[in-house]
């Protein structure tokens, strides 16, 4: 939280510092003068935008008051000193200013078009078009594993195996349910792990999952879970490998974000080539 230091504090700390009766001090507009260097001068008002407020004391709010001072007046004289000695130097930071203000400016304007005209939603045709144009950047790096686990005290496994085994991909929402209600500890989506979170997972659980991959049945074993026994369900259901293309639902973000990006980068080329073309037929460009 910024605030304004009290205009007594103020000209008592500038008077002691500087020995100045700043206050005193004003421009032609009326504005007081609290430092000058050469023909620069440090007003007041800007001054006191940059005292943080909350001082603990009037000594603490002095010190600071005359530690920005000394480090404008420095600024000041390094300045001055910079634009003797290097010639042209004035000239080229304009140059940069100008070149950075209307980037900036560009910038908000780019926000302005984005938010006003491009259209943000993405229909599966068009996810499915990006993908298929792009899947070259979408490489897996290392193996990725998918799969669905069941920890139960039921002995009976044939709803979870059911749902498990649903063509063409399991049956995620009904496995959750169930296991809600069954399971002491399960994973019904369709997560990809790494191998590392295989090896993890594997000590977890109890059961080797490395070797329980391949058929199309899943595999079940018991064991004991807090001394009871336990029975264990589990079903790989793709191995994605290092080299593979990621599927789509993996890079869903990265899809939404590219498209994005296409209809941002093309309205933005359509605005500047629509101005150019109405500048040119009105004549107001000229190229020697």
């Amino acid at each position: 939280m910024w605030r304004f230091i009290s205009g007594s504090v103020l000209c008592a700390g500038l008077t002691l510092t500087l020995g100045l009766p700043a206050c005193k001090n004003k421009d032609s507009s009326g504005e007081e003068i609290v430092a000058k260097f050469r023909d620069v001068v440090l007003k007041r008002k800007d001054l006191e935008a940059f005292l943080p407020g909350g001082f603990s004391s009037p000594e603490d709010s002095l010190r600071i008051t005359r530690m920005l001072i000394d480090q404008w007046l420095g600024e000041q004289a390094m300045t001055e000193s910079a634009l003797e000695k290097i010639e042209g130097l004035a000239d080229r930071v304009e140059f940069k200013v100008i070149n950075y203000r209307n980037k900036l400016i560009l910038q908000e304007y780019f926000e302005f078009l984005y938010n006003s005209r491009v259209d943000t939603t993405v229909d599966s045709i068009t996810f499915q078009a990006y993908y298929q144009r792009h899947k070259e950047k979408f490489i897996n790096t290392e193996n990725r594993y998918q799969y669905v686990f069941v920890g139960t005290y039921q002995y009976d496994l044939r709803k979870p195996q059911a749902f498990m085994t649903r063509k063409p991909i399991p049956d995620y929402p009904s496995l959750e349910t169930w296991s809600r209600g069954n399971a002491f500890t399960y994973k019904a989506d369709s997560t990809w792990l790494t191998q590392d979170w295989l090896d993890t997972l594997s000590s977890l659980y109890r059961g080797n999952l490395h070797n329980l991959r391949g058929g199309s049945n899943p595999v079940s074993w018991t064991n004991l879970h807090n001394g009871k026994p336990a029975q264990y369900l589990f079903k790989m259901i793709k191995v994605l490998e290092a080299g593979d293309t990621l599927p789509p639902e993996m890079v869903k973000q990265s899809i939404f974000q590219g498209i994005l990006t296409e209809r941002r980068k093309s309205t933005i080329e359509g605005e500047r080539n629509r101005l150019l073309k109405d500048a040119k037929t009105n004549g107001e460009i000229f190229v020697p």
